[in-house]
């Protein structure tokens, strides 16, 4: 420990250095919270301090540690992720920030982050951020808008071939420290249930109405996970649950993981205190699941057992296991497995199917998305002898949005569909008409979440190509196609056009006018032929 203390503090004094180390564990751990503790106790408030890091969970937990640890008159790391909240909390004034790649990106390019004062920059896992394409790409524009003798502490879990590229690309020659986790784990079982973060309370009460003990136990190694955990249980009614405080051990009937435990002596702290006939149970996410497996391979975890959030997710994932044994029984397979054959090299088998299954729920869903699209708009067209009183009902009011891609880039409706009620999380019944062209497309969706969707699409991928929304400057429905013809001619393939500025303004003005004069000089004759008497 003092030896290691030691090397911190010189890693400190050297301007860049690179950790290695496991990505959960007693030293890991200590290591990560006081690099970012050295970030965020500060008091000078005229020199910001940067931490990337590559999900917006990871921002909100290493905030939340610091604001527990800050002193007084210390400044606490401030998450930035949504853009609205981010901008308030940029007024504020903050010496400190974390946030993604992209919601950094985002913020400095809308000119309301401001770079050029940053000292200290801290990636945490840059090896995790450098195997997602759009995320590095991200990355990388970032760290170009960074003074080039601010400081720069990298901790990734591995050495990959990618992290060494990208070190030698920003012209970085780190100090190097690796870490291991010297704990004796002892063997033994555990169950595990994957959950979204923010839903461990509910599945803390379902696991505990499901299980019914008498001695319960939760093991919450923060204050947030403790106050959650203590919550969940009140709701619940049950008085034979104990919360326990951070540090402690327990030996009860059923024990509770609310999260994984804060390192490797923390889990064999507990593991030995636990009796043989213990049950322990982890309420983990995905990623916190994995990071528990590379633990050690003292550690047997398998899937808990106990009624799910509803009958029908249960009846569902039923249905596509039957399913799937009936094509296996029923069709020969040589095709598929000459096609992944070559991923048998690199892959498990298991998390080959993993990945097929998921790419099968994402065509459903967008299946499932267009088809519901098709009905809202064949029942919003009214049938052949509809009642003048129908015909007449109010039309929900529509905008047209401007989406900076086309068919050239191998778009179709569907992905439309799927990525503006994915991001947006809005109902079909929300999206119109979608118009696609070579090189953008012009969707029509309900004025009252227009603004929404741009926010939300902007910046978002589909088909490879990072897409820009806007509001489409010919109007709203019921401008006339010639006065569309008009200006999207030459408006559709404008990148100009999206940077602003006088020429940009200028050249709007002036395609606006034309498309104006087109409506007026092409409006159709207000009576058709031969009416007049």
């Amino acid at each position: 420990m003092e030896q290691d203390d030691r090397e911190l503090a010189g890693a400190a004094r050297s301007a860049h250095v690179l950790h290695i180390t496991p990505r959960i564990g007693g030293e890991s751990e200590r290591l990560v919270h006081s690099t970012l503790g050295k970030v965020a106790s500060r008091t000078d408030t005229t020199v910001l301090r940067l931490a990337i890091v590559p999900e917006r969970e990871t921002a909100y937990g290493l905030a939340g540690y610091s604001r527990a640890e800050s002193t007084a008159g210390s400044e606490p790391l401030v998450p930035l992720t949504t853009p609205a909240r981010a901008t308030r909390l940029l007024q504020q004034g903050p010496a400190a920030i974390v946030g993604t790649p992209a919601d950094l990106l985002a913020l400095v390019r809308a000119t309301e982050l401001k770079l050029q004062g940053v000292r200290q920059v801290v990636l945490l896992w840059p090896d995790a951020m450098l195997t997602d394409e759009a995320q590095s790409a991200d990355l990388d524009t970032l760290l170009s808008e960074l003074p080039r003798d601010a400081d720069r502490t990298l901790i990734a879990e591995q050495a990959t071939p990618a992290l060494e590229s990208f070190i030698e690309r920003i012209a970085l020659k780190p100090r190097r420290l690796t870490h291991g986790i010297a704990v004796d784990i002892p063997t033994r079982q555990i169950a595990y249930v994957i959950v979204a973060g923010e839903l461990r309370a509910q599945a803390l009460q379902r696991l505990l109405d499901a299980r019914d003990v008498s001695d319960v136990a939760v093991v919450a190694d923060d204050d947030l996970a403790t106050r959650e955990a203590s919550d969940a249980i009140v709701a619940l009614g049950e008085d034979t649950a104990t919360v326990l405080h951070p540090g402690a051990v327990t030996a009860a009937s059923l024990i509770v993981w609310y999260g994984p435990p804060r390192g490797a002596t923390r889990v064999a702290a507990l593991l030995a205190a636990a009796r043989d006939t213990s049950e322990i149970v982890l309420l983990t996410t995905a990623a916190e699941l994995q990071r528990m497996r590379a633990l050690s391979p003292a550690l047997t975890l398998n899937p808990a057992s106990f009624p799910h959030a509803t009958d029908a997710a249960a009846q569902r994932v039923r249905a596509l296991r039957d399913e799937l044994s009936a094509l296996l029984r029923r069709e020969p397979m040589d095709a598929e497995l000459a096609t992944i054959e070559p991923l048998l090299a690199t892959h498990d088998a298991a998390e080959i199917a993993a990945a097929a299954l998921r790419l099968l729920g994402r065509a459903r869903q967008a299946v499932a998305r267009a088809e519901q699209v098709d009905r809202s708009t064949s029942a919003s067209t009214p049938p052949r002898g509809a009642t003048a009183q129908a015909a007449a009902a109010p039309e929900q009011p529509w905008t047209r949005l401007f989406l900076s891609i086309g068919e050239r880039d191998g778009v179709r409706r569907g992905d439309l569909v799927g990525a503006i009620t994915g991001e947006a999380s809005i109902p079909g019944s929300q999206i119109g008409k979608i118009t696609l062209r070579e090189t953008y497309a012009l969707v029509e969706v309900a004025s009252g979440v227009a603004d929404h969707v741009v926010e939300r699409l902007t910046g978002v991928s589909i088909r490879g190509r990072r897409v820009t929304a806007r509001p489409d400057r010919a109007g709203a429905r019921g401008v006339s196609a010639d006065a569309r013809r008009g200006v999207r001619r030459e408006l559709s393939d404008e990148p100009h056009a999206a940077r602003g500025g006088p020429r940009a303004a200028r050249e709007h003005e002036e395609w606006s006018s034309r498309g104006e004069r087109l409506r007026h000089a092409r409006r159709p004759p207000a009576e058709p032929p031969g009416s007049e008497s």
